[in-house]
């Protein structure tokens, strides 16, 4: 035997040239379609000690590359013991950033435990799972369990061996068939169904042909949604390389809606004229506000009803730009927002602070435009909002560094006011007249 096979065994590796001569046939049969038909495949017991976790491209894609950004000067071999531990942390919600996967992987366990496994994984001839590796995560661990009376029947995986003859095409069509069907019952992120569609369109290509391979595959899936998907993989993209973090789709798990909101705001600002100056504004706006997590999907959907408002509707139109114009006014250049997103915490930065004022005041302009054809209730919000400053100013305020600026700022606001109250007051008398 080399060296080399020496070391790799000293470091836990198990890389069968075919697991299936290790494993014993059951008397089970799962169907899986390739080759353009399908095939009736026996059902292995597989020993767990030849299998790997093949988490690059399925369902937790993301925490392979969160792995990866932690440890950027090692080399991941999902076969290694070290990295076969720290990857089935990650299953049961061990690993830091991973704790919502703790209770799916509790359940499964109870399920197995009481059960046995019942569903069938997918392996492929090396001893990676590309189905099943949270089941994989289970056995490992009731088969160390102290507390079992029986851990040896936990050391074996029951899942069928994809021939050689399955092409990559194939083999993404099964992951995709098994995984990300609308009608199945499997948990799938939704950044993790994003990068599967990358990976598909890498495979297939992104023209007419290549998303309607894809949209079959998706159970459930449109033609338009795999296009739609497209755009926002493309805006993600792009958001990322700006924060410096080309690939880390980690980055932007539980943020997916703020992008597909972000990528609809964009369209409506190329569809009613904007120039690339005020574009390039607003999609900086939009990555601070994800960035700096300013802005909920519905506070970016207000945005794009800014952007277009209903055209019948001239008072609203009219104020509507007027916000979303007052929005737009920053200063700041491109590099300052990258020194703020490059904190720990980007909202605390003094730009962060500075725009979230700016996106909290049109936030509260683009309700009072809910009120637009109700004068009686606009004017006794504004006589409410009145009686609170006035509340608020009859009782000491503290002192802090703000301080004067802050009651500089009151009183020109309130200078407005009286303006804004004339003109009110004599409109009113115009139309009594």
């Amino acid at each position: 035997m080399s060296k080399t096979k020496n070391k790799e065994q000293n470091q836990g590796i198990a890389a069968p040239a075919n697991i299936e001569q290790y494993s014993g046939k059951t008397n089970r049969k799962h169907l899986i379609w390739f080759n353009g038909e399908k095939h009736e495949l026996d059902v292995f017991r597989i020993p767990t000690k030849y299998l790997h976790f093949n988490i690059q491209n399925g369902r937790y894609a993301d925490k392979m590359i969160q792995l990866r950004a932690d440890q950027p000067t090692e080399n991941i071999d999902p076969r290694v013991d070290k990295w076969r531990d720290q990857i089935s942390k990650m299953l049961c919600g061990q690993y830091p950033g991973t704790q919502e996967d703790r209770e799916p992987w509790e359940r499964l366990r109870e399920d197995i435990k009481g059960k046995s496994q019942l569903t069938p994984g997918v392996v492929i001839a090396d001893g990676g799972v590309i189905d099943g590796n949270r089941r994989l995560s289970v056995l490992l661990n009731l088969a160390e369990d102290k507390q079992e009376k029986n851990p040896q029947r936990y050391q074996y995986f029951e899942g069928v061996i994809l021939p050689h003859n399955v092409s990559d095409e194939d083999r993404w069509r099964i992951e995709a068939g098994i995984q990300l069907g609308k009608d199945e019952k499997h948990d799938y992120s939704s950044i993790n169904k994003i990068l599967k569609i990358k990976e598909g369109l890498a495979i297939f290509g992104s023209d007419a042909k290549g998303i309607r391979e894809i949209a079959k595959a998706l159970y459930g899936t449109s033609e338009p949604e795999i296009s739609d998907t497209i755009k926002e993989i493309a805006l993600i993209d792009e958001y990322l390389i700006y924060l410096g973090k080309k690939g880390q789709y980690n980055e932007v798990a539980g943020l997916t809606e703020r992008f597909i909101e972000a990528v609809n705001t964009l369209d409506a600002a190329k569809n009613n004229g904007h120039t690339p100056q005020e574009f390039a504004k607003l999609k900086l706006l939009l990555f601070a506000g994800i960035r700096g997590k300013l802005v909920e999907n519905w506070d970016i959907r207000e945005i794009r009803k800014a952007i277009a408002p209903p055209k019948k509707e001239k008072a609203v139109a009219h104020l509507s730009e007027k916000i979303l114009n007052e929005l737009l006014t920053f200063d700041a250049k491109p590099s300052a927002f990258k020194e703020a997103f490059a904190l720990a915490d980007p909202s605390k930065s003094p730009l962060m602070g500075q725009l979230n004022d700016k996106l909290d005041k049109f936030l509260d302009q683009r309700k009072v435009l809910e009120r637009i054809n109700e004068p009686r209730k606009l004017v006794e919000s504004a006589k409410n909002n009145l009686d609170a400053l006035q509340e608020s100013l009859s009782t000491a305020l503290p002192k802090h560094p703000d301080r004067d600026a802050t009651l500089e700022a009151v009183s020109a606001a309130l200078a407005e006011v009286l303006k804004l109250a004339k003109a009110c007051q004599a409109q009113l008398k115009a139309k009594k007249g």
